[in-house]
C-alpha cells in the first residue's frame, strides 16, 4: 500500500510539474492514435512511411489553415457590420436600466458603496499622508516587458509546433515504440502488451471517428438554424459549435455565448435570444443524452463517473487542454486495467463493465436485506420456464458464495440469520402468499444449514410454477434428521425426494443422505442437486433411482419425463379396465 501511494505521488508530481513536457506529449499521443489508420493505409501502397506521414500531417495542417482563414473572414465580416446593430443594444440596455435602477440590485451596491464610504473615514490614517512614496524604475523594464510580451504570446505556438514535431516521431516510429513498450513490460507478457495496444488504439480511433462525426453533424444543425432564425455568420458560429465541443461539459456554452449576443443586437425583442438559447439547448441535450451514448459511449468503454472525475482531474491539472484529453487518457488506463491486474483499479473505477457478476450482486442485495430487489430479479421474467434460468444462473450460485462465507465465518451467525430471513421474504414474494406445503408428489429436502433450509421454499415454489408438479418444500429439519421427521408425517408419500445443498454438505456426505432417502422412501425416486459433484451415488439396488443434476432446469425435465410417464400408464390402466 504504501509503496503504491508513493507511486501514485511521484506521478502526480511529474504531471503538475512536468506539463510543459508531458502536455504536448500526450496530445501527440492521442493525435498519432487518431491519424494512425490513414499512415498505415497510405502505407499499404508501399509508400515510405515518412512520406505517408508526412502527407498526412501535411493534409491536417491545410485544413486546419483552411479553417482558421475561413474563421478569420467571418470574424472580420462579423466586425464589419457591427455598427449597425448599435440600435438595438442601445435600446436593450434602456429597456434594463429602470428595473436594474430600482431593483435589488442597484439598492444593493448602493448599500456597499455607503458601507464602504464609512470604513475608510473610519480607519483613515492622517500619517500616511505625509510617508513619502519611493519609487524604483527598473531600466530594463522595457526591454524585460517586451520579452515577457513576446514568449506569452509564442507559448501556444511553442506548443503546437512541439505537438507536430511529437506527433511526426510517434507516426514515423510507431512499431519500434510498440516493440519498446512490449520490451518494457515484460516479454513473458507480450500477448496481453500486444492485445492491450491493439485494443487501446482500436477503441481511440472509434472514438475519434465517431465524436468526429457527431460534433461535425451538430455543428451543422446549429449552423443551418442559426441561418434560418437569421444570425449573422451562421456559418462561423456553426464551426465553432463543431470545434469547442471536443471539449466536455463547457465547450458548448462557450461556443453559444457570441450567437446569444448577436441575437440580442439583431433583433429589436428577446424572442430572437430566447430562440437561440433554446436551439442551443435542445440539440446539446438530444446529443449528449441520446445519440452519444449510442453512438460513442458503449465503444469507448468509460462509465459517466469516469467522464466527470477525469475531465475534473485534468483540468485542474492541465487547463483546457487537460479538459480535451480527459476521455482519451482515461480510456488507455482503463484498457490497461483490462489486461493487467496490477492497474484493475481503473477498469472497476471508470470502466462501463458491470463491477460485479449477476450472481455477486444478487448475494449482496441479499446481504443488505433488499429483499425486493432480489425478488423482482426472478420475477421480472414473465414465463415461469425463464425463471429456472435465473436460478440456475443467478440465485443458486449466490446461495453458493453465501454458504460457503457462512462456513469460513466471513459473516456470523446472526447475519446469517438476517440472511436467511431475506430468503425468506424473497419466497414469499414469489409464491404470491400462497402457503407452503410440507408433502406433495415431490419433496425438496434441505441439505445442511439455515441457507439450505431456507432456499429449499423458494426452489420448490419457482419449480412447481415452471413444471407443473405440486413441489412442496419440507423445512422444519435437515439432512438425516429431515428424513427421519418427513418418514414420521402420515401423508407424507412422495413420488420424487429432491435433496438440496448450496455446499452445506460434502460429496460423502450427499452420496449417504441420498441412499439414506432411497432407504426411508423405497418406492420414490431421488434427484441431486448440489453444486459440488458427487461420484459413485448409484450401485446396488439404488441403481437407476438416484440422478445428480446441475441446474434446476434439468430436475424440471426429468420431472417433466416422469410426469408424461405417469400420465401413459394412467391411461393404458384406464384402456385395460374398460375392456
Amino acid at each position: 500500500m504504501a509503496s503504491l501511494l508513493l507511486i501514485t505521488a511521484l506521478l502526480l508530481t511529474a504531471v503538475i510539474y512536468g506539463r510543459d513536457v508531458l502536455m504536448p506529449l500526450s496530445l501527440a499521443a492521442v493525435i498519432a492514435f487518431a491519424l494512425a489508420p490513414p499512415v498505415s493505409w497510405l502505407a499499404r501502397f508501399n509508400i515510405p512511411r515518412a512520406i505517408a506521414v508526412s502527407v498526412v500531417l501535411l493534409t491536417v495542417i491545410a485544413a486546419g489553415l483552411w479553417g482558421a482563414t475561413v474563421f478569420s473572414t467571418q470574424i472580420l465580416s462579423l466586425t464589419a457590420s457591427l455598427a449597425t446593430y448599435r440600435v438595438n443594444l442601445a435600446d436593450k440596455m434602456h429597456s434594463l436600466s429602470p428595473e436594474v435602477a430600482g431593483g435589488a440590485l442597484q439598492r444593493a451596491a448602493d448599500s456597499l458603496r455607503v458601507l464602504q464610504t464609512e470604513f475608510e473615514k473610519q480607519t483613515h490614517d492622517p500619517r500616511r499622508d505625509e510617508q513619502i512614496r519611493v519609487v524604483v524604475e527598473n531600466a530594463d523594464g522595457g526591454v524585460a516587458g517586451l520579452l515577457e510580451t513576446a514568449r506569452t504570446a509564442l507559448g501556444p505556438a511553442e506548443t503546437v509546433l512541439l505537438t507536430l514535431v511529437y506527433v511526426a516521431v510517434l507516426l514515423t516510429g510507431q512499431h519500434d515504440l510498440a516493440d519498446r513498450m512490449v520490451r518494457l513490460a515484460g516479454v513473458e507478457n507480450m500477448s496481453r502488451t500486444t492485445a492491450a495496444l491493439a485494443t487501446a488504439g482500436e477503441r481511440l480511433s472509434k472514438f475519434f471517428v465517431r465524436q468526429s462525426a457527431i460534433n461535425v453533424a451538430f455543428g451543422a444543425t446549429i449552423g443551418v438554424a442559426l441561418g434560418v432564425l437569421g444570425i449573422p455568420s451562421a456559418i462561423l458560429w456553426g464551426m465553432g459549435a463543431a470545434i469547442f465541443r471536443f471539449i466536455p461539459f463547457i465547450g458548448v456554452f462557450v461556443a453559444a455565448v457570441p450567437p446569444l449576443l448577436l441575437a440580442a443586437a439583431v433583433a429589436p425583442g428577446w424572442s430572437l435570444l430566447l430562440a437561440v438559447l433554446g436551439l442551443y439547448l435542445l440539440v446539446e441535450l438530444v446529443t449528449a443524452n441520446v445519440i452519444e451514448p449510442i453512438v460513442v459511449g458503449r465503444h469507448v468503454g468509460l462509465s459517466p463517473l469516469a467522464f466527470v472525475a477525469a475531465g475534473t482531474f485534468w483540468w485542474l491539472v492541465w487547463g483546457p487542454i487537460g479538459l480535451l484529453l480527459a476521455s482519451p487518457l482515461t480510456t488507455v488506463f482503463v484498457v490497461l486495467g483490462e489486461f493487467f491486474p496490477s492497474m484493475e483499479f481503473a477498469t472497476l473505477l471508470f470502466g462501463d463493465r458491470p463491477p460485479l457478476t449477476p450472481a455477486q450482486e444478487y448475494y449482496h442485495r441479499l446481504l443488505a436485506g433488499d429483499s425486493d430487489t432480489a425478488a423482482n430479479t426472478i420475477l421480472k421474467n414473465a414465463e415461469a420456464r425463464n425463471r429456472l434460468s435465473t436460478i440456475d444462473d443467478v440465485v443458486i450460485p449466490a446461495l453458493a458464495i453465501a454458504a460457503k462465507d457462512l462456513r469460513d465465518h466471513r459473516i456470523s451467525a446472526d447475519r446469517g440469520e438476517k440472511l436467511a430471513e431475506t430468503i425468506r421474504e424473497v419466497s414469499d414474494f414469489i409464491s404470491a402468499d400462497t402457503p407452503q406445503q410440507t408433502t406433495g408428489e415431490t419433496i425438496l429436502v434441505p441439505g445442511h444449514g439455515p441457507i439450505d433450509a431456507t432456499a429449499v421454499e423458494l426452489i420448490s415454489e419457482v419449480l412447481s410454477q415452471a413444471s407443473g408438479i405440486r413441489c412442496a418444500a419440507f423445512r422444519t429439519s435437515t439432512g438425516l434428521l429431515a428424513l427421519s421427521s418427513l418418514k414420521a408425517e402420515e401423508e407424507a408419500d412422495p413420488h420424487t425426494l429432491i435433496l438440496f445443498s448450496v455446499g452445506g454438505l460434502s460429496a460423502p456426505q450427499m452420496r449417504h443422505m441420498s441412499r439414506k432417502a432411497l432407504s426411508v422412501f423405497p418406492e420414490a425416486r431421488v434427484i441431486v442437486l448440489a453444486t459440488e459433484e458427487v461420484v459413485d451415488l448409484q450401485g446396488g439396488a439404488s441403481a437407476g433411482r438416484i440422478v445428480q443434476c446441475a441446474t434446476l432446469s434439468q430436475v424440471e425435465k426429468l420431472l417433466q419425463i416422469k410426469k408424461g410417464a405417469s400420465e401413459t400408464d394412467g391411461e393404458d390402466k384406464a384402456a385395460n379396465s374398460q375392456s
